[in-house]
C-alpha cells in the first residue's frame, strides 16, 4: 500500500464528503425538530453493547460519506468549472495533468494539493447541502401552516430561525469558494513549476 497516496485519499474523503454529509444531517434534523420528520432516530443506538455502538457509529459515518458524496457531485452554481477556465494555462500540460504529476512525484506538495482541493469541494458540497436543508424546512412550515403535518407549536421567530441559520451560512461558504479555488489551482501551477519543472529536492 501506497501511504503517501491513501492517506492524503482518507484526508480528502473526510473533509470533502464526510463533513459536509456531516453538517448537512445535522442542520437538517435541527430544522426539522419537532415535525414529525426528525431524522435523528435513524441513527440513534441505544444499547450498551460497545460492538452495537461501533457499528452504529460505523454506519452514521458512512451515511455521511454518501450524503457528502452526493451534494459535491450536485453542486450548483460550478464554481470550480468557472475558476479552472480562468486558470487553464495558455500551453503545457494541463491543470489535472499538473496535479497528478505533483501528487505522485512529490508526496509532501501533492499532500498539500490534496488538502486544498479538498477544503474547495466542502464548500461546494456544504452550501448545496445547506441550500437543499432550507428547501426541506421551508416546505415542512407550509405543510405545518395549513395543518397537512402534525408539529410541535412554536412560534414564527424559531422557523425563521431555521430557515436563516443555514441560508446565512451558505451564503458566507458561497463567497469564499471562488477563493479557495483560485489558490487551488494558483498552488497547482507554482508547485509544478518547483517539484516537477525545477526539480526542488523531496
Amino acid at each position: 500500500m501506497n501511504l503517501a497516496v491513501t492517506i492524503p485519499q482518507l484526508f480528502y474523503d473526510l473533509i470533502a464528503r464526510v463533513l459536509p454529509g456531516f453538517l448537512f444531517l445535522v442542520v437538517l434534523d435541527f430544522g426539522l425538530r419537532g415535525t414529525g420528520f426528525a431524522i435523528n432516530q435513524v441513527w440513534d443506538v441505544r444499547s450498551d453493547s460497545s460492538v452495537a455502538a461501533l457499528f452504529g457509529g460505523l454506519g452514521y459515518l458512512v451515511i455521511c460519506y454518501f450524503c457528502g458524496w452526493f451534494l459535491g457531485a450536485c453542486r450548483w452554481p460550478n464554481i470550480k468549472g468557472r475558476i479552472h477556465q480562468s486558470c487553464k494555462p495558455a500551453d503545457g500540460p494541463s491543470l489535472s495533468t499538473m496535479y497528478q504529476q505533483v501528487r505522485l512525484q512529490h508526496p509532501a506538495s501533492g499532500f498539500r494539493l490534496v488538502k486544498l482541493r479538498a477544503e474547495g469541494r466542502m464548500l461546494g458540497a456544504a452550501r448545496t447541502g445547506l441550500w437543499i436543508t432550507v428547501l426541506v424546512v421551508a416546505a415542512a412550515w407550509l405543510l405545518a401552516t395549513f395543518d397537512l403535518i402534525a408539529t410541535t407549536k412554536i412560534g414564527l421567530l424559531f422557523w425563521i430561525m431555521r430557515l436563516a441559520l443555514p441560508l446565512a451560512t451558505s451564503i458566507a461558504f458561497l463567497s469564499v469558494e471562488p477563493h479557495a479555488w483560485r489558490t487551488y489551482y494558483g498552488n497547482i501551477k507554482s508547485l509544478h513549476r518547483l517539484v516537477i519543472e525545477e526539480k526542488y529536492p523531496k
